[in-house]
């Protein structure tokens, strides 16, 4: 068929033509867009927009999560040890003063020095604006592998590994985090083995206004096992009371995420929840309500199947005529089971020992907020006593 518009020229020959030429103009716009996108996001104060931001605020990144080389050997230390640091970042992301949680002596502080100072940061930034900001570094020192690894509230490749410690550095700069005053009792008829090794709980989103009022409870996900009882925990949420959000000493609304998990070690119905779960001794009783101010980081750690934890029994005998303290890394995979990635000496007698324990217990794996197990790795403290009895503490209990 003849074009009627371009006599000689066929519809087919016509529409190439067309769609040649459209082409030709879209690409250099292509790469304007693209420029300037690029130019929007070098010329932008502040940190990256892949950082967690929570209420407009940042924290410093480091540029590089890797621990920097240093000439100072590092000095006598008998096992693995950690190390609390805070350190003060400038607006320029420069390393202004370092402050050591615990008295050290002199060459272990001056090696840890080494270290910390040569850290470069993205600086912190709020609604925009770049700002000074304190940020609680973890250092793990390795006598045996002769290093050390520094754990950040947020890694260079803006993930948070440890939500504690990122809460801990929103408190540093000037956030005070909602926490629940009260939480009325709940019940539950679930059994051990109806929850199929995964989590039962349920997630509710809620807002608070400046008061720590409740003006809205939404369901955010639940567990297969636990959805049958959302109505109940977001009655509950409404009937309970919460401290606000606040920063810089003024209270502000603030979204949050209540998380209730249907334990089998707690019984139920449940007593109500006054005052902070911390002062509790009991693992279950501090970790069966929580309030988590976002969706950083994972939702929650691997919880043990088993309500007595302190103590692991050995089972093969040449495993009982141990004595000493090991620290301990663990790996625990998206089905729960456990496994040791290191110990913090090299005899194998106590790594193998170790192995044999944590593989008879048994974990609900850690979770995502997308409600998915995921694998956790995570530090677990053993003392043996010359005994079959080996008393354990996990130190991602602990809050």
């Amino acid at each position: 068929m003849i074009s009627p518009i371009w006599p000689g020229i066929g519809r087919k020959d016509m529409e190439m033509n067309f769609f040649k030429q459209l082409k030709n103009l879209i690409k250099p716009l292509t790469v304007l867009v693209a420029a300037a996108v690029v130019f929007a996001g070098l010329s932008a104060p502040g940190i990256s927009a892949e950082s967690p931001v929570y209420q407009g605020y940042s924290l410093a990144v480091p540029i590089n999560s890797q621990t920097p080389a240093t000439e100072i050997s590092m000095p006598f230390i008998r096992n693995e040890t950690f190390f609390k640091v805070i350190v003060s970042v400038a607006e320029n992301g420069e390393t202004e003063s370092i402050k050591f949680s615990q008295g050290l002596n002199p060459p272990i502080e001056k090696y840890l020095s080494s270290i910390i100072s040569q850290i470069e940061y993205q600086p912190a930034a709020y609604l925009g604006q770049r700002r000074s900001c304190q940020l609680p570094l973890i250092i793990m020192a390795s006598p045996r592998f002769g290093n050390s690894v520094i754990v950040f509230p947020v890694s260079s490749d803006f993930e948070v590994s440890d939500n504690f410690l990122y809460y801990e550095a929103l408190r540093l700069n000037k956030f005070e985090l909602p926490e629940i005053l009260s939480f009325p009792q709940y019940f539950c008829t679930l059994k051990r083995s109806d929850s199929l090794k995964i989590l039962p709980y349920v997630l509710e989103k809620l807002s608070l206004d400046s008061a720590g009022n409740v003006i809205k409870s939404e369901n955010f996900s639940a567990s297969i096992k636990a959805e049958a009882y959302s109505s109940q925990i977001q009655a509950a949420s409404l009937w309970s009371e919460f401290a606000p959000l606040k920063f810089e000493g003024l209270s502000r609304p603030s979204e949050c995420y209540l998380l209730v998990s249907f334990l089998p070690q707690i019984h139920y119905p449940t007593k109500k929840i006054t005052g902070s779960q911390s002062d509790t001794s009991h693992w279950a009783e501090k970790w069966r309500v929580l309030l988590l101010p976002d969706t950083a980081g994972i939702m929650v750690p691997p919880l043990p199947l088993e309500l007595n934890i302190s103590t692991i029994t050995i089972r093969k005998k040449q495993h009982r005529y141990l004595t000493g303290e090991i620290l301990a890394t663990i790996l625990i995979d998206s089905l729960g089971k456990a496994r040791v990635i290191s110990i913090d000496r090299k005899d194998m007698k106590f790594r193998q020992a170790i192995n044999s324990a944590v593989s008879s217990v048994g974990f609900f794996p850690a979770m995502s907020f997308r409600g998915r197990p995921q694998k956790f790795t995570g530090k677990a403290r053993f003392q043996f006593t010359y005994s079959a009895n080996v008393r354990v503490e996990y130190l991602w209990l602990d809050f």
